[in-house]
């Protein structure tokens, strides 16, 4: 076989890359605009060779489509779990300076503008609050994610053996 030692700039062997090239020639996808839905086929000299290729790449891309999820659901947890330990100091600030504001200021009822600055420090708790809240129900909702086994994959017909070789008409 000749070229089996030459080596390509990517470090491929050209047998490699031969092999690799006449592999992907066997895969073809086609999508329905319509449905979005994904046809996989593919074109071999065997037809139990056709379907074992078809399940292994299915297989594969259920499994990288989990992989991918995982990974994703866990970053979205880790910035979940760095937004509530912020947010709960900003809150514990803002009930601080409501409660120190409450304090100084016992008899507020005949001053509006005493009035308007505890409304305005109360509703920051409560915005904080909500925020906070809000986070807390993000985090729990990425934590069932996280390990829920969903179908990333759904197959409509299973690849099959043909039954009569497709090429040549």
């Amino acid at each position: 076989l000749s070229g089996m030692g030459k080596k390509s700039p990517n470090g491929l062997n050209v047998l490699e890359i031969n092999t690799i090239n006449i592999f992907l020639g066997m895969i073809e996808i086609t999508e329905n605009k319509k449905t979005s839905i994904l046809t996989l086929s593919i074109n071999a000299a065997e037809p139990k060779l056709a379907a074992e290729i078809n399940h292994t790449l299915i297989d594969e891309l259920d499994a990288h489509q989990r992989a991918y999820n995982k990974s994703k659901t866990r970053e979205t947890k880790n910035f979940i779990q760095e937004r509530i330990i912020d947010a709960e100091k900003d809150l514990n600030t803002a009930e601080e300076a409501l409660r120190d504001f409450i304090n100084r200021n016992r008899r507020i009822d005949n001053s509006p503008l005493l009035q308007l600055e505890r409304q305005r420090l109360a509703r920051e708790v409560t915005v904080l609050t909500g925020v906070f809240t809000t986070l807390k129900q993000q985090f729990e909702t990425t934590k069932i994610e996280e390990v829920k086994e969903s179908e990333y994959v759904v197959i409509i017909d299973p690849p099959a053996i043909p039954l009569k070789p497709s090429r040549p008409q």
